[in-house]
């Protein structure tokens, strides 16, 4: 019951009732090119959600994947994962960052990312004296990618490039959670169907969204991987946040 199963060959995915959430990049993509994070939420046979009155029992599970793919030298993908038992309960924070295929460095700006959401699990999520606030989190969150957005802006300029990368990062918390989203990553809840959290930051996405395309059209568009922003590329930076 513990077991996901998937199919290579196609974007079609299978997972048990047990599994509450899932943090995927590029998902429904090419099969060639899929990044992954999942992510399960899940409690112990027998437990009993509609009586019990503590979450001491409710428990995470993780894991990551990412492929170079076929048409690329390096790996601009990087990902994290950290889960840890707290005075304030089982806490897992998971981020998936999609370097720019398109741009220079996107293996930079992606490690520069992860490297920094790993300082703030490792120092300011600790220090905290009664469990994280995600309000706090996301405004902190937010801050964060505004720096290093600056950053890699200033160091493209030094270096005569572009960089950038997409970023999505979930922090859970017993039943509560935070998203932060740039980008065309993905956040996905899954219970009996597979919903999409996350808006993409796509010029095909903004179209649907204003009436002037159909998702199938979309789907087809040859601009259809165009970012609207993404972290080191764009001057100005506004993440979406979900709690």
């Amino acid at each position: 019951r513990e077991v996901i199963a998937f199919q290579k060959s196609t974007s079609f995915y299978f997972f048990t009732h047990y599994f509450d959430f899932i943090l995927v990049t590029w998902f429904l993509s090419c099969a060639l090119f899929r990044r992954k994070i999942l992510i399960g939420a899940y409690f112990p046979q027998g437990y009993d959600l509609k009586t019990a009155k503590g979450e001491e029992c409710m428990h995470f599970l993780a894991t990551a994947d990412t492929d170079i793919g076929i048409s690329r030298n390096t790996n601009q993908d990087s990902a994290l994962i950290r889960h840890a038992a707290t005075p304030f309960g089982e806490i897992l924070l998971a981020v998936v960052c999609d370097g720019m295929g398109g741009l220079a460095k996107g293996e930079l700006a992606s490690a520069t990312v992860i490297c920094r959401f790993q300082e703030w699990f490792e120092g300011e999520l600790k220090k905290a004296p009664f469990g994280p606030d995600m309000k706090s989190v996301g405004q902190t969150w937010e801050q964060m990618l505004w720096d290093i957005n600056g950053r890699l802006l200033a160091y493209g300029k030094q270096k005569n490039i572009r960089l950038g990368t997409t970023v999505t990062g979930m922090l859970f918390l017993r039943r509560q959670y935070i998203i932060i989203h740039v980008g065309d990553s993905r956040a996905c809840h899954l219970d009996r169907k597979l919903r999409q959290l996350t808006q993409d930051h796509t010029l095909v996405a903004r179209e649907v969204c204003r009436g002037r395309m159909t998702p199938e059209q979309a789907r087809k568009d040859s601009r259809r991987n165009v970012l609207l922003q993404c972290v080191g590329a764009s001057k100005q930076l506004c993440p979406q946040i979900l709690h």
